[in-house]
């Protein structure tokens, strides 16, 4: 599931004022590895996956 990037921003915004990882993640409901897999990125635009393997052939 992906995240809007105006949440990602807000989480982000709320963690530079101070606030812990775990209060972030409770409020606004993102498990913590989320977040802290958001600042480690430079960029917080959401990816678009090309290839997704699929379990059932489209086709």
């Amino acid at each position: 599931m992906a995240y809007d990037l105006d949440l990602r921003l807000r989480v982000i915004g709320f963690l530079e004022e101070g606030n812990g990882v775990t209060k972030a993640s409770k409020i606004f409901k993102v498990g913590r590895e989320t977040i802290y897999r958001w600042l480690s990125r430079e960029n917080l635009e959401p990816t678009k996956v090309k290839n997704r393997r699929r379990k059932i052939d489209i086709k």
